[in-house]
């Protein structure tokens, strides 16, 4: 049997139509009405019936389908497998700390194991470094914050960003609010700061990190507050208490950032990683 022949047969069981099945396969109705005819003739059976304009499967199809199905799928996942193992070349990659400290190591295992031929080079940064260097080409592919310099290739994830403080923190808030932020010109630095002017919050600047380790560990030693997004939030720290009043802040959206110039491998990561952060 041709797996396009079955191809075929199960999209006019999913459609209920040789039209749309045309359409979706890129072919004419008549050429549709070819493949299931020699399909039926392989296998001296009707396959596919009407009554008025209602089209079904018949019992020697309803047989068939879960096999052609089951058919199909495989033919079709051993050929992207093999198509995906050819391809090669480098991959350089720049990423966040949050992202390195998050979905990237399992995501980067499972994209080894499809795409063996092609060889990665990661740097860990922050967001304004990682996309500055990407403007300068020094990276094939960014995942990164959306931070308004950039425009993004495709958002990965969205989700609140919250202000933080160690585990022990009470319900009274500190006169001056002591804030733990990236070194200056990072985007959540500025955010930080921006907001709480804005809502007329007396702040002070108590640690400077370049790495969002740093800024954790300065949060859980009582050093201060700072927002990071809520995926990020582990081990000693917890959202600041409402009681604080500290202002709303947007969201974080991570994002993936593609040269201009693209490649295989560039267009392989892109895709896959989309996928990885839909699953996480």
């Amino acid at each position: 049997m041709d797996i396009e022949d079955l191809r075929t047969f199960v999209n006019i069981l999913e459609s209920l139509s040789f039209t749309r099945t045309g359409d979706k396969l890129g072919r004419t109705q008549s050429a549709i009405s070819l493949r299931i005819k020699k399909l039926e003739d392989e296998l001296d059976c009707k396959l596919i019936e009407r009554d008025g304009r209602t089209m079904r499967a018949t019992a020697q199809g309803e047989l068939l389908r879960s096999e052609a199905v089951r058919l199909v799928e495989f033919h079709d996942r051993v050929k992207s497998s093999f198509k995906r193992k050819g391809i090669g070349g480098v991959l350089r990659l720049g990423v966040t700390d949050d992202v390195a400290d998050g979905p990237l190591s399992s995501a980067l295992r499972r994209f080894a194991n499809e795409y063996p031929n092609i060889q990665i080079e990661v740097s860990v940064d922050l967001t304004q470094h990682i996309l500055a260097r990407l403007k300068r080409s020094a990276f094939d592919v960014a995942v990164a914050k959306v931070d308004g310099s950039h425009q993004p290739t495709r958002i990965l994830r969205t989700e609140p960003l919250v202000w933080c403080t160690h585990l022990d923190a009470n319900d009274q808030p500190p006169g001056v609010i002591p804030v733990v932020t990236f070194v200056d010109g990072s985007y959540p630095r500025d955010l930080m700061l921006t907001h709480l002017t804005q809502a007329y919050i007396d702040w002070r600047i108590s640690v400077v990190s370049s790495s969002l380790s740093g800024l954790r560990a300065a949060v859980e030693a009582g050093l201060g507050v700072t927002a990071i997004a809520a995926g990020a939030i582990r081990g000693g720290l917890k959202p600041a208490p409402e009681a604080w009043r500290l202002p709303p802040l947007p969201p974080a959206q991570t994002a993936l950032f593609a040269a201009a110039s693209t490649t295989p491998a560039q267009e392989a990561f892109i895709e896959f990683m989309s996928a990885s952060f839909q699953m996480a």
